[in-house]
Protein backbone atom coordinates (compact mmCIF):
# COMPACT_ATOMS: atom_id res chain seq x y z
CA UNK A 1 0.00 0.00 0.00
CA UNK A 2 2.78 2.43 0.83
CA UNK A 3 4.54 1.66 -2.45
CA UNK A 4 2.09 4.17 -3.90
CA UNK A 5 4.21 6.93 -2.33
CA UNK A 6 7.15 6.03 -4.59
CA UNK A 7 5.43 8.07 -7.29
CA UNK A 8 6.30 11.32 -5.42
CA UNK A 9 10.09 11.18 -5.89
CA UNK A 10 9.59 9.93 -9.45
CA UNK A 11 7.42 12.93 -10.27
CA UNK A 12 9.92 15.36 -8.74
CA UNK A 13 12.78 13.65 -10.63
CA UNK A 14 10.89 14.01 -13.91
CA UNK A 15 10.28 17.69 -13.15
CA UNK A 16 13.95 18.26 -12.39
CA UNK A 17 15.29 16.31 -15.35
CA UNK A 18 12.89 17.55 -18.04
CA UNK A 19 12.54 21.28 -17.34
CA UNK A 20 10.96 23.64 -19.84
CA UNK A 21 13.29 25.62 -22.09
CA UNK A 22 13.32 29.10 -20.57
CA UNK A 23 16.14 30.67 -22.62
CA UNK A 24 16.06 33.25 -24.13
CA UNK A 25 13.64 35.10 -21.89
CA UNK A 26 12.30 37.27 -24.72
CA UNK A 27 10.57 34.27 -26.32
CA UNK A 28 7.70 32.27 -24.84
CA UNK A 29 8.67 29.17 -22.87
CA UNK A 30 8.72 25.89 -24.73
CA UNK A 31 7.32 22.98 -22.70
CA UNK A 32 9.27 19.76 -22.65
CA UNK A 33 7.04 17.28 -24.52
CA UNK A 34 8.86 14.17 -23.27
CA UNK A 35 8.49 15.35 -19.68
CA UNK A 36 4.78 15.98 -20.20
CA UNK A 37 4.28 12.49 -21.61
CA UNK A 38 6.25 10.90 -18.77
CA UNK A 39 4.13 12.73 -16.20
CA UNK A 40 0.97 11.60 -17.98
CA UNK A 41 2.15 7.98 -17.87
CA UNK A 42 3.04 8.28 -14.17
CA UNK A 43 -0.37 9.79 -13.41
CA UNK A 44 -2.19 6.92 -15.10
CA UNK A 45 0.12 4.38 -13.44
CA UNK A 46 -0.58 5.95 -10.05
CA UNK A 47 -4.33 5.68 -10.55
CA UNK A 48 -4.04 2.07 -11.73
CA UNK A 49 -1.86 1.18 -8.74
CA UNK A 50 -4.37 2.81 -6.39
CA UNK A 51 -7.22 0.82 -7.94
CA UNK A 52 -5.13 -2.35 -7.61
CA UNK A 53 -4.53 -1.79 -3.90
CA UNK A 54 -8.21 -1.13 -3.28
CA UNK A 55 -9.07 -4.33 -5.17
CA UNK A 56 -6.56 -6.37 -3.15
CA UNK A 57 -7.91 -5.23 0.22
CA UNK A 58 -11.01 -7.40 0.25
CA UNK A 59 -13.01 -6.87 3.42
CA UNK A 60 -11.23 -3.60 4.19
CA UNK A 61 -11.90 -1.73 0.99
CA UNK A 62 -13.23 1.28 2.89
CA UNK A 63 -9.80 1.57 4.52
CA UNK A 64 -8.06 1.04 1.19
CA UNK A 65 -10.12 3.75 -0.51
CA UNK A 66 -9.46 6.26 2.26
CA UNK A 67 -5.70 5.57 2.26
CA UNK A 68 -5.48 5.75 -1.52
CA UNK A 69 -7.33 9.09 -1.54
CA UNK A 70 -4.91 10.51 1.04
CA UNK A 71 -1.90 9.20 -0.87
CA UNK A 72 -3.20 10.50 -4.19
CA UNK A 73 -3.59 13.98 -2.68
CA UNK A 74 0.11 13.96 -1.77
CA UNK A 75 1.12 12.48 -5.12
CA UNK A 76 -0.91 14.99 -7.11
CA UNK A 77 0.84 17.79 -5.22
CA UNK A 78 4.15 16.42 -6.48
CA UNK A 79 2.71 16.09 -9.99
CA UNK A 80 1.56 19.72 -9.82
CA UNK A 81 5.06 20.95 -8.92
CA UNK A 82 6.67 18.76 -11.58
CA UNK A 83 4.10 19.81 -14.17
CA UNK A 84 4.86 23.48 -13.60
CA UNK A 85 8.56 22.77 -14.10
CA UNK A 86 7.99 20.74 -17.25
CA UNK A 87 5.49 23.11 -18.87
CA UNK A 88 7.11 26.36 -17.77
CA UNK A 89 3.86 27.69 -16.27
CA UNK A 90 4.24 29.43 -12.97
CA UNK A 91 7.94 30.16 -13.43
Amino acid sequence: MLTQLLFCPLAIAIGAAFQANIHPRSEPMQPNRLGEHLLDVRTIASLIAGAFWVYCMKGLRWLGVSLVILQEAVIWGAFLAAGMSVSGDGL
